[in-house]
């Protein structure tokens, strides 16, 4: 189980992602599920697996995703059954993080029981360079973004959902990615937007052999290089 927040102009949004352990042929395959969660508690049954008839993806683990609204700050009833096992715990929401806990899980997996919220203005991403001289390219790039007001931001060590800091508070590149040269970076910016894209589009007019710059914002905006 992983959690993950949904970023949007309106309220955040919290998500349970569910994956098996094991492996299927394809991916269409989901995790049948009961739910009779509400504002004040939350209470899931994964039932099975459903498989599928057609397979239009390689293969991979059979998934299900539960958008459980929005929380407030405070303490929330967990039960996660899975299968026959019940999991009782509970979810603390703070302006930081989600936590959630419990005593002895059974057939349930958490790998991050904590969440960090992605704080608002902020704006983060990954410069991708394809030769070792790009690498002054994407200095320069994030010099434009500070010289418009971004500052360098340091996170804490965990998971955020859309990726995952060091100990150092620097976004890790993951290795799945496969690119040779890319360099993150985290910015707290309440500036515009329209800043932002235009920074990315010229860079991307005037040196486009040299990067590709992958954008988000605390908001749910996607910015990319054209």
């Amino acid at each position: 189980m992983q959690m993950t927040e949904e970023l949007s102009e309106g309220p955040r949004r919290l998500h349970f992602n569910f994956f098996t352990v094991e492996e299927y042929n394809c991916l269409d395959n989901v995790i049948r599920y009961s739910s009779s969660s509400d504002p004040e508690n939350i209470d899931i049954t994964l039932i099975d697996v459903e498989k599928s008839d057609y397979c239009l993806t390689g293969p991979g683990p059979a998934i299900e995703t539960l958008d459980l609204g929005s929380f407030g700050i405070g303490d929330y009833p967990v039960s996660i059954k899975v299968g026959d096992a019940e999991n009782t715990g509970s979810l603390k929401v703070t302006e930081e993080s989600y936590v959630i806990d419990f005593d002895d899980p059974q057939l349930l997996n958490i790998p991050y029981d904590t969440l960090y919220r992605i704080p608002e203005n902020t704006i983060w991403g990954l410069a991708r360079y394809f030769e070792p001289e790009g690498e002054e390219k994407v200095d320069a790039f994030l010099d434009s973004l500070e010289n418009i007001g971004a500052v360098p931001l340091i996170l804490n060590h965990g998971d955020y959902g859309y990726f995952q800091a060091d100990s150092a508070g620097k976004i890790i590149v993951p290795d799945y990615l496969e690119f040779e040269y890319a360099k993150s970076f985290v910015y707290d910016y309440d500036g515009t937007t329209s800043e932002v894209g235009s920074i990315i589009s010229y860079f991307a007019d005037v040196y486009p052999q040299y990067l590709y710059v992958y954008l988000y914002n605390s908001k749910g905006q996607v910015f990319e290089s054209n």
